[in-house]
């Protein structure tokens, strides 16, 4: 039996030699995408331990469409994912019949669609509503964001007068700046309850904004800023123009626009006096950190194109520095409170349609740019181009003012 099983042997031996060298069985490749949601228009990574070794990447596909790849490190490869929000199947195909399937990834951030709030031209200021995101624009009207419904200023019938318009936003509680015509022409505080917190004779200036008791920053056209306490006028910087961003705590506050070549002055609101100014800098995108401690400017840098500056708030010394390709005629920007994002209104470069482009505040780096659809987009007419934007936290929204649009509002939804 023994010798049966030794001759069986040789001979499947010979047979091998006379047939060649078996085939081994084939590996399976692998790869997987490390996120399960990422930016509209950002990267995603894909890994795969196929990638390393090959000079060349295979081809990367995003539904079917070939995607846009770079070589990240030996073993992971970025992927560009499409601009809209959506899902999206991203595959790596190796060679001809070897396909693999990385991975489906959701992506948010993106526009979504129009809000037609009240026709105003006008900047609109955010209002504390339990139910909602909530603006109130120039003529006294409320509009919810969220739902699109609006209502009426939640002043006493005697001082809601016809001649009665938002001026400006109130104390860190809410509120909102308002002022009365003749013969009672008043800087008033609304507060959400319909009470008046404060009050002060206002000379018909066009716009304030409150602090406290009796501590207000005025502006008028010719004039430019000042500050007013119950017993002192007292000029800051000449022309300029509203908004004015002001720090949590309500410590610091700067005015944005126009302010001439001696800089944006820093304004301290508690000795109602320009702690310092910021040189080389007469427009500006900004927005504070949630803790008021920092302040961020997005603005033109004469000798490249704009420049992030990241600042402390109570000096001015330059944390970070760092130029970038964005490009805004006017920069805008808005700071997300419960993520790392910065949010800067502007476009790609000229004539490029507008787009959000979101910015790490961490790194300094963009993340993405959030495009707008060919048929939303409606050039705004020369010089009357003015947005303001809000960022509703909760439920991971953007909301775009077009001043010059009668009130037109475009939505974009934010990365959970």
């Amino acid at each position: 039996m023994t010798r049966n099983w030794s001759v069986a042997l040789a001979l499947l031996g010979l047979a091998a030699c006379a047939g060649g060298t078996e085939t081994p069985p084939a590996i399976p490749r692998t790869a997987a995408v490390t996120s399960a949601s990422a930016w509209s228009g950002a990267e995603v990574m894909v890994v795969s331990p196929s990638f390393t070794g090959v000079d060349s990447l295979p081809v990367v596909t995003v539904e079917g469409a070939m995607a846009q790849t770079r070589r990240v490190s030996a073993g992971t490869v970025a992927v560009r994912l499409p601009s809209l929000p959506g899902t999206y199947r991203i595959s790596v195909h190796f060679h001809a019949g070897d396909t693999t399937l990385a991975g489906t990834v959701t992506t948010a951030g993106g526009f979504n669609g129009i809000l037609q709030g009240p026709p105003n031209d006008a900047t609109m200021f955010a209002w504390p509503d339990p139910n909602g995101a909530t603006v109130l624009d120039y003529k006294s009207t409320l509009l919810n964001l969220s739902s699109g419904a609006t209502s009426s200023l939640p002043v006493a019938d005697s001082l809601a007068d016809a001649t009665c318009l938002l001026q400006g936003p109130g104390p860190a509680a809410g509120g909102g700046v308002v002022v009365g015509g003749a013969p009672n022409c008043l800087w008033r505080v609304a507060m959400p309850d319909g009470s008046i917190a404060d009050s002060m004779p206002s000379s018909g200036d066009q716009y304030a904004v409150y602090f406290g008791p009796g501590r207000w920053l005025g502006w008028a056209n010719g004039p430019g800023w000042f500050s007013r306490t119950s017993q002192s006028f007292q000029p800051i910087v000449q022309w300029g123009a509203p908004p004015v961003v002001v720090s949590a705590g309500t410590d610091w506050a700067v005015p944005l626009h126009g302010v001439g070549s001696g800089g944006i002055p820093v304004f301290n609101t508690h000795t109602m006096s320009v702690a310092y100014t910021i040189p080389g800098i007469n427009d500006a995108g900004g927005a504070f950190s949630p803790q008021g401690d920092t302040l961020f400017l997005f603005t033109r840098d004469p000798t490249t194109l704009y420049r992030l500056l990241v600042l402390r708030a109570s000096d001015g010394s330059v944390l970070a520095a760092d130029s970038t390709t964005v490009y805004a005629s006017e920069p805008f920007m808005a700071l997300d409170p419960s993520r790392p994002w910065l949010y800067v209104w502007g476009s790609a470069g000229p004539p490029s349609a507008p787009v959000v482009t979101v910015i790490d505040r961490r790194s300094m780096q963009v993340v993405t740019q959030l495009l707008i659809p060919a048929a939303s987009w409606v050039a705004p007419p020369p010089n009357t181009h003015t947005y303001t934007l809000f960022v509703d936290a909760t439920a991971r929204r953007l909301y775009l003012h077009e001043e010059y649009q009668s009130g037109r509002i475009l939505v974009y939804d934010l990365l959970p």
